[in-house]
């Protein structure tokens, strides 16, 4: 009877000393899981912090540029040349009908002279690094509007304009009439 008592005690053990060293084996598994899951988030944290100091910058240059746009209409609407050119990039040359650009493409900027005209809000704005573009509309008395676009770049740490387009379009309330 001793001897089955001790079987017994011994088959118990046994088995108690298994299970510990399975608790322990899954313990260790999962404490394994969460390290592997702890790095993985520390990474993503530190893409999501490096996006959102990108994201800040371009935040930080769209307000610069949206600005220095505002300065150079207002400057080519009071035909203040001389203060407009400040904004452009090198080879820009302005003359009192046009700005002729490095690349050999001109903006006839009259159509800011002849009529009164006011800057709208952008209506597209994209710059990633060094480049970029915002488009704006842009107004006259007569209710027709235009899409200026001013190509950007960054040039000696600032933001100079490299390039303008435009697009005539007609208001809603002028196209009625004109039906």
């Amino acid at each position: 009877m001793k001897r089955y008592i001790f079987l017994l005690i011994l088959v118990c053990l046994s088995l108690f000393s298994s299970s510990c060293s399975s608790n322990a084996s899954q313990i260790n598994q999962e404490n394994m899981r969460i390290i592997d899951e702890n790095l993985m988030l520390k990474e993503k944290m530190a893409e999501l912090e490096m996006k959102l100091e990108q994201l800040q910058e371009e935040m930080i240059d769209t307000e610069i540029i949206q600005n220095q746009i505002s300065n150079v209409f207002k400057c080519l609407v009071q035909k203040d040349f001389k203060q407009a050119k400040e904004s452009f990039s090198e080879g820009v040359e302005i003359t009192q009908q046009e700005i002729i650009f490095g690349n050999g493409t001109t903006f006839d900027h009259r159509i800011f002279h002849d009529q009164q005209v006011f800057l709208g809000k952008p209506i597209d704005c994209t710059i990633e690094r060094k480049v970029g573009c915002v488009t704006y509309e842009v107004y006259n008395n007569k209710g027709v509007h235009y899409d200026v676009t001013f190509l950007v770049q960054e040039q000696d740490n600032a933001w100079k304009i490299s390039g303008m387009t435009f697009a005539p379009t007609i208001s809603p309330d002028m196209k009625k009439m004109r039906d």
